[in-house]
């Protein structure tokens, strides 16, 4: 009887490991497959923080011709510098597109779009080859002076000589920049 009695206590203990055990098992599997879950996670995130990372050079440039360029706007400038600042960056722009500037100057009343404090506004006429005129117009928003360019006319001339050429007359809005600590001055 007693050892009847023992077997039984070792049966029942065997099946209490044998319980526990499954039991203990059943719920690592759970946590094993929410650490599989995080470890996915994290991965997926790792990925994706790879991919940014490798477009970080492309970004530092962008970043860096970006300063480089606002570096250039002197911002509340006065009118006489942004003017000579645009007439050289047309000078550039003419001999570099091969176009010769006929005229620039003050709009005349009629059809001139009004100034106010902060454009200047200038007629301005060009007279080349058809592309090359066409690449100063696009190239004028290059000359390191903030404008608004509206083009008023292109008219095909024939010379003397039989070239064509083309004449743009272009009204010019030179934008003067103010510094951020006046326009936040103005608004209140």
């Amino acid at each position: 009887m007693h050892q009847d009695h023992l077997r039984r206590c070792l049966a029942l203990a065997a099946l209490a490991v044998v319980v526990c055990g499954y039991l203990l098992v059943r719920g690592a599997e759970h946590t094993i497959a929410l650490h599989a879950d995080d470890v996915r996670t994290c991965e997926e995130r790792a990925n994706r923080l790879t991919a940014l990372l490798r477009r970080t050079p492309a970004l530092d440039a962008e970043r860096a011709r970006l300063r480089r360029r606002v570096r250039t706007v002197d911002l509340g400038e006065d009118a006489a510098r942004l003017v000579a600042r645009f007439l050289r960056g047309i000078a550039q722009t003419a001999q570099h597109d091969h176009v010769a500037v006929l005229g620039i100057g003050a709009p005349d009343a009629h059809g001139a779009p009004t100034a106010d404090d902060r454009t200047i506004p200038l007629d301005l006429d060009l007279s080349g080859r058809y592309a090359d005129v066409l690449a100063a117009i696009t190239d004028l928003a290059r000359t390191g002076a903030p404008a608004a360019v509206d083009v008023v006319s292109l008219a095909r001339v024939r010379t003397d000589e039989g070239d064509r050429t083309l004449t743009a007359s272009l009204h010019v809005a030179l934008v003067r920049l103010e510094p951020l600590a006046d326009v936040r001055a103005r608004t209140r």
